[in-house]
């Protein structure tokens, strides 16, 4: 089986890089430098291509990419697992992402989760990660899925 790859484009922001997978739609994702950016396109070109189908688009030739001034085009293939760095972004995202919504501080949750401030931030500094029940306490108080703690339980 010929392996999957993708041409990926890289758009230097402000402070961070914006990628972008021109032949697959809602395929974008950023990194802080272009290193992280690597990374991240890796992860997300995986959980893109996870949508179980046969069919996947034709990946576009590298000269035919459209670019702005100063974007690299690079082709990526699928990280062949998640990286803890991309898992520890994601648990964040959606902690604070729940926080905001509910417009919650991290203090009051952890009164509400009856736990110690300093067990929060380990969690959201990848020191730790919570046991099944806490995630799922975690998970129902802020809206998310609780899988996220455990994506390295479920992979292949």
């Amino acid at each position: 089986m010929k392996p999957i790859v993708y041409p990926a484009v890289f758009h230097k922001e402000e402070n961070a890089y914006l990628v972008e997978f021109p032949d697959l739609p809602g395929c974008i994702t950023y990194g802080n430098d272009l290193i992280e950016a690597f990374l991240m396109a890796g992860d997300a070109l995986k959980t893109w291509l996870c949508d179980p189908t046969d069919e996947y688009p034709a990946p576009t030739p590298l000269s035919e990419i459209k670019r702005q001034e100063g974007d690299l085009v690079q082709l990526i293939r699928p990280a062949l697992y998640r990286t803890e760095y991309a898992k520890q972004y994601w648990i964040e995202e959606a902690i604070e992402k729940g926080l905001e919504e509910r417009r919650l501080t991290q203090e009051q949750a952890c009164i509400i989760l009856g736990i110690e401030p300093t067990y929060l931030k380990d969690i959201l500094s990848g020191t730790i990660t919570p046991t099944h029940e806490m995630a799922e306490r975690i998970a129902l108080l802020l809206d998310f899925d609780p899988k996220i703690f455990f994506l390295d339980d479920e992979e292949e």
